[in-house]
């Protein structure tokens, strides 16, 4: 049995603006993908999504520019392209751009995973769809 593999093509994919940075779900339910998703994520120098923990693991690979990866208990970690970070399921945590460099990374997680804010309430990820 042969399967179609779709390829989805960024120009097709709608970028969702949330504190500054765009996000793009580029596999996703409503694009095919049953068991993972996939997100791109770009940011402005100094910037960067605001801390947050998810239901499930997150898996996130830094295309480009550099920044912080900043849990909970204040641990700080570089980071730069190549390099892949780890966030167990309830992790608090924060990616931050240094000042003067936009970051781009791809994050991976469970389909039909969800974002909270540190104190609980869930943040909508429209482009997770």
């Amino acid at each position: 049995m042969v399967v179609a593999m779709p390829v989805s093509r960024d120009v097709d994919v709608q970028a969702h603006e949330r504190f500054g940075n765009f996000m793009q779900g580029l596999a996703t339910p409503s694009r095919g993908a049953n068991e993972v998703m996939v997100w791109r994520t770009r940011v402005a120098p100094g910037g960067g999504p605001p801390v947050h923990k998810h239901d499930h693991e997150e898996v996130v690979v830094i295309v480009s520019g550099t920044g912080s990866f900043v849990e909970a208990d204040g641990s700080v970690h570089a980071f730069g392209p190549g390099d892949t970070l780890f966030a167990p399921a309830g992790t608090v945590h924060e990616l931050k751009a240094d000042p003067d460099v936009a970051v781009e990374w791809i994050a991976c997680m469970p389909t039909g995973t969800k974002t909270f804010r540190e104190d609980g309430e869930e943040l909508p990820t429209p482009w997770s769809e």
